[in-house]
């Protein structure tokens, strides 16, 4: 930090003095009055100094709250991410249901599941409030679906 100090002092410094001419008339100065006017900027940097410091501080308390934000908002995309793979395990089972004999038990337990994932499917999904926000998730599934058919 004391670097960054240094540096933004001379940073500050060489920004006062805006040429020769500047530097020359701070020279002509009697040493006191040198003194001071370096002793001010250093007041002045000192308190830029704690102002980042501060900042610097709110800001990994931002960080540290966004964190837990985003776990509790996870679980939300993570529950409407599963939903979406039942609904497209659905769209893909119907078509192979229609393929079977009906009233075989093949058909009777392949119903049953289509039956058991539709009854989740709507119960969590109007506790939610999901909509499709991964494309590419969706994208990955239609070539499995398309294998079903």
């Amino acid at each position: 930090m004391k670097n960054s100090a240094l540096l933004v002092f001379l940073l500050f410094f060489s920004s006062l003095s805006f040429g020769q001419g500047i530097i020359t008339q701070f020279s002509n100065l009697p040493k006191t009055e040198q003194e001071k006017i370096v002793e001010e900027n250093f007041k002045v940097l000192h308190a830029l100094v704690k102002e980042l410091e501060s900042t610097v501080a709110r800001i990994e308390e931002n960080k540290a709250e966004i964190k837990k934000l985003q776990k509790q908002i996870n679980p939300q995309h993570d529950l409407c991410l599963a939903l979406f793979l039942i609904e497209a395990e659905l769209k893909s089972m119907r078509p192979q249901l229609s393929k079977m004999p009906e009233g075989s038990p093949e058909h009777k337990k392949f119903n049953q599941n289509i039956l058991y994932y539709q009854e989740v499917y709507n119960l969590e999904i109007e506790k939610t409030s999901c909509e499709p926000q991964e494309p590419i998730a969706k994208d990955k599934l239609q070539p499995q679906e398309a294998i079903h058919h």
